[in-house]
């Protein structure tokens, strides 16, 4: 008997273990922290839209695939752009934050550098969507490019702020820095999340659970982020602090 787009949906739900739930309950919760707690800075509506990003793209996909389910190629067109998009937001918001708590010039041409292959990526995968000749395979592989090389530029971020903290004497406890808790959340988010992109195929193959335990880790690891960044926001200082 075939399985109602419902099924399906609770199906993948309980494959990931239900983690994609604390996602949209932290990204509420995040949203709420935001409204209450919004400050005059640039980067204060920045976190603000990549929130909402975030509801749009869980809230999206799921009411998509239950009312207006798509099968093939056109499931892996629907879902992955909407993930590229989510991407571009992500990066832009970061890349934002990260050029304002870091003060290497040598870092920063380095996030620049990977932006701009992050860029490369995105046209190539949009060249590979609007070719009706790609296959799923390739707008799979096409989508994860663009996902690696935003972490790779995340975590160069990452470093480059950690080693500039940890070189310079301390001035600040950390546990009230806001750029602390959210570079600390990003980090996480990023170690959960890279092997997965960089071995999803090979894991799929192998091994169809692993692949979705790693994909819970995934969905914990961001909900830990949503979390960092609505404790920052708490801090009641200035974003880069």
């Amino acid at each position: 008997m075939q399985q109602s787009a419902w099924e399906i949906f609770l199906n993948t739900l309980e494959k990931t273990f239900y983690t994609q739930l604390p996602v949209i309950l932290a990204c509420f919760f995040l949203l709420y922290i935001l409204i209450h707690h919004l400050r005059k800075e640039k980067l204060s509506y920045l976190f603000l839209i990549y929130t909402i990003s975030c509801i749009l793209l869980f809230m999206g996909i799921n009411i998509q695939s239950i009312f207006f389910p798509a099968t093939g190629k056109a499931n892996t067109v629907i879902g992955e752009t909407a993930n590229t998009f989510f991407a571009i937001i992500e990066l832009f918001v970061f890349i934002a934050f990260f050029l304002q708590i870091i003060e290497s010039r040598t870092s920063k041409k380095f996030l620049f550098l990977f932006s701009g292959g992050f860029v490369v990526a995105i046209i190539l995968f949009f060249a590979k969507v609007l070719n009706v000749s790609t296959s799923r395979d390739d707008i799979m592989q096409a989508s994860i490019a663009v996902n690696i090389l935003e972490f790779l530029t995340f975590l160069i971020a990452i470093l480059s702020y950690f080693i500039e903290l940890f070189t310079k004497p301390p001035t600040q406890n950390l546990t009230k820095s806001p750029a602390f808790w959210i570079s600390s959340g990003l980090f996480i988010y990023i170690l959960a999340s890279l092997p997965l992109l960089i071995f999803s195929e090979y894991i799929w193959v192998e091994s169809k659970k692993s692949y979705f335990l790693l994909f819970s880790f995934h969905y914990a690891s961001l909900t830990l982020l949503f979390l960092t960044i609505a404790k920052a926001f708490l801090c009641r200082k200035p974003i880069t602090t």
